[in-house]
């Protein structure tokens, strides 16, 4: 394995061709799904984690005629060149309350550099993130959350700046949902088994159940926020511009992984680099699967290089690294280095692929 490391001024790759190995880390049963006190950061910083808009993402129904949204100009047509709309524009509101164009690019624009990397070209998902955190917000006024000791907890330290908005929806979501989760000695055993094949060595249950509990708990942290979410979501009345939106999924979908996941089929995304000496060995083994599933599963060798973005996305961290997803776009195994062939046939095998 190497590093990856990538440019953005150049879009180009750079390291030493052989790199040194990178140190193992600590296992980690569940990277695809770790949600708890990471995603509450992300939540407080306007953006909920993508698992969650990975699992709850809905089509609404078209907005009805004379609705916010649809009365909203979204991408005006010049030719055939897009026009952005300006930045009073509607693109979404929540039981009336409008999320405008300008809102959108002022709550992307005061991102940490690696989210904003991340939704820079996927808008009509930043889009969703601020859906929920103004239904979050919303909920966390109407419980009158900035009267309870729980908002004090989450303010920050006097002297610095305090933000009472993040402070409400951290005290929501710490009163109503996070402290009401309790793992069980059931759910912890389904965990085990769930992910037992990601762990090294294949140890007992009682060998590694105290070192499983935090990210059991993450799990299920994660799972009753997208509840919890959802619940708000089924009693909101919410209306997009899906012109709008339709028109950023087209552009964000302009990379070969997107346009796989599209294809409804299981995909295996190999990211490296062609001059790296286990991406080389790597290549003949992906050429001859992809042929041989074609038809049942999409098998993609992403350059790196050619990629930047889609890289920082994925959370490249060594190449090569495969990704595995299921037919629904959901990733579900990771592997990083050198991945000998019959070991990527039994994952495809393990997700359902004959």
């Amino acid at each position: 394995m190497v590093r990856a490391e990538t440019s953005d001024e150049s879009g180009g790759g750079t390291g030493d061709l052989f790199g040194e190995p990178v140190a193992p880390e600590p296992p980690r049963p569940c990277s695809c799904r770790v949600f708890g006190k990471t995603a509450i950061v992300l939540i407080l910083a306007i953006v909920v984690a993508a698992i969650i808009v990975t699992k709850l993402r809905r089509k609404e129904p078209p907005a009805a005629p004379g609705s916010a949204a649809q009365s909203a100009q979204g991408m005006e047509q010049t030719g055939d060149l897009a026009v952005e709309p300006g930045q009073d524009t509607a693109l979404a509101s929540v039981n009336g309350q409008e999320i405008t164009l300008g809102q959108l690019e002022k709550s992307l624009g005061e991102l940490p550099p690696q989210y904003k990397a991340v939704f820079e070209l996927r808008k009509h998902e930043f889009l969703e993130e601020l859906i929920i955190r103004k239904l979050l917000l919303e909920e966390a006024r109407s419980m009158k959350m900035g009267q309870t000791e729980a908002f004090q907890a989450a303010v920050e330290p006097r002297g610095q700046r305090t933000d009472e908005e993040q402070a409400m929806v951290e005290a929501l979501l710490r009163t109503e949902v996070l402290d009401r989760v309790e793992v069980t000695e059931e759910d912890l055993r389904a965990f085990y088994e769930a992910h037992k094949e990601e762990l090294p060595g294949d140890p007992p249950f009682d060998e590694v159940k105290d070192t499983l509990l935090p990210y059991a708990e993450q799990e299920k942290q994660g799972e009753a926020i997208e509840s919890y979410v959802e619940d708000l979501r089924a009693r909101a009345t919410i209306v997009r511009d899906e012109a709008w939106i339709e028109q950023q999924k087209a552009r964000a979908a302009d990379n070969p992984l997107d346009r796989a996941l599209m294809s409804g089929r299981p995909v295996l995304a190999d990211f490296g680099r062609g001059v790296c000496i286990p991406c080389k060995m790597m290549k003949p083994i992906l050429d001859d699967l992809a042929e041989e599933y074609q038809g049942r599963a999409e098998i993609l060798i992403i350059e790196i290089d050619h990629e930047p973005a889609l890289t920082r996305r994925c959370r490249i961290r060594v190449i090569p690294t495969q990704i595995f997803y299921d037919a629904s776009g959901k990733e579900v195994y990771r592997h990083e280095g050198f991945m000998p062939r019959e070991d990527i046939v039994a994952q495809l095998m393990r997700m359902g692929v004959p």
